[in-house]
């Protein structure tokens, strides 16, 4: 690639490729598809709007989940501690102390922007950006969890700081198998940590903030992370970070 096009690729405003023509709904996801269980209403209406999708989805439903008995790669103690920390992460609380500091820090701040950026570096992250969240980047309403399936979702917070925590090369090598499960599973629990901390502290600062986490997310994130210029989007729709590739 030249490095005229590379640029042009690369360029934060370039967002020609990434952009969604129309809001998308959570329903219609492969992931709160794979959550719905027959029998109960959230299910019925999947597959009443989505017909289509039903013979498919319910084949692939029928299967083993990645990680579980009875699946290739079921490995009982590995398998564990993922679902350990994969629980762990709806009760995730933040340091009060280190959401104080840096509520104060983010007061003080006259460039906040930058303050946040070097809180994700120094909690984790890899990488941090800030964004506007453009409106079709909202999922239009919910779907992954029975208890607010079909909630309607405006795009009422207009900026975003994106990051990235990376995933072990060596781990993410041996995919699809235990290493890979476990190892996904700590980065999302440092991913979820990091959120949690960042949206306390703009709240302790007197601003709107939520934080995006594991089955949680109300936002698209791969465009969102391209527009605040930590990568392109991949033919396979995941984010391609520079030196981090799709980890």
């Amino acid at each position: 690639m030249s490095a005229n096009r590379r640029a042009r690729r690369s360029d934060p405003a370039d967002t020609r490729f990434v952009i969604p023509t129309e809001r998308v709904d959570e329903r219609d996801t492969l992931f709160a598809r794979m959550a719905r269980r027959p029998g109960t209403p959230a299910y019925d209406d999947t597959y009443a709007r989505r017909p289509e999708l039903r013979a498919g989805d319910d084949r692939l439903r029928a299967l083993p989940p990645l990680g579980a008995p009875g699946g290739r790669y079921y490995d009982a103690e590995r398998s564990a501690e993922a679902d350990r920390l994969f629980a762990s992460i709806p009760g995730l609380r933040p340091d009060p102390d280190e959401v104080q500091r840096l509520g104060r820090a983010l007061r003080a701040a006259r460039d906040p922007e930058t303050v946040l950026r070097r809180a994700a570096l120094d909690l984790g992250a890899v990488a941090a950006g800030c964004a506007p969240v453009d409106p079709a980047f909202v999922y239009s309403h919910r779907g992954r969890h029975d208890e607010d399936y079909g909630r309607p979702l405006e795009p009422d917070l207009p900026h975003a700081l994106v990051f990235l925590v990376e995933m072990d090369f060596e781990a993410m090598r041996q995919a699809p198998s235990a290493p890979t499960i476990v190892e996904s599973a700590r980065q999302y629990v440092r991913a979820a940590r990091i959120s949690t901390t960042l949206a306390a502290a703009l709240e302790a600062a007197g601003h709107a903030a939520r934080s995006q986490r594991d089955a949680h997310y109300e936002v698209l994130l791969p465009p969102l992370a391209v527009r605040a210029g930590l990568g392109e989007l991949g033919r396979n729709n995941i984010l391609v970070a520079d030196r981090f590739g799709s980890r």
